[in-house]
């Protein structure tokens, strides 16, 4: 069996593992993709979040992750979506947009900032965000 599995009947409602530390046994990430309604397409660039202890991206990581145009890799400790997504904004989002936007977002309070978003939106960009009421897309 590889290191880093466990191996149990098909069905079994719990697993029982030994590690050494909780984050070895779970990693978290986001992929933030945008999808043009007009057109149904998708945004050239995926946006993903990787975690990492320190938040950054290691020289391991960086050296031997899949590299391309059409990605933008980024890392936090949580690997969920935090402040920035106000990067994504800025690299990803907005250069694809062109005169008007609308953002759907759940109630992630990550989201909440909307005077860091005007921040970083171009002038002749009209922006509007609508926001998914709470429990609506998961518990």
């Amino acid at each position: 069996m590889r290191p880093g599995r466990t191996l149990d009947f098909v069905g079994a409602k719990h697993v029982s593992a030994l590690t050494h530390s909780q984050n070895s046994m779970t990693h978290c990430y986001t992929v933030m993709m945008c999808v043009s309604p007009g057109v149904r397409k998708f945004l050239p660039v995926l946006f993903i979040m990787l975690q990492e202890p320190k938040g950054i991206l290691g020289p391991l990581v960086k050296n031997s992750m899949f590299k391309s145009s059409h990605l933008y890799v980024t890392a936090s400790t949580s690997g969920k979506m935090t402040k920035l997504y106000i990067e994504w904004c800025e690299k990803v989002f907005f250069p694809h947009m062109n005169q008007h936007c609308i953002f759907l977002d759940d109630s992630w309070s990550t989201f909440s900032d909307q005077e860091a978003v005007d921040e970083v939106k171009p002038a002749e960009l009209e922006y509007e965000m609508i926001t998914i009421p709470p429990k609506v897309t998961g518990p």
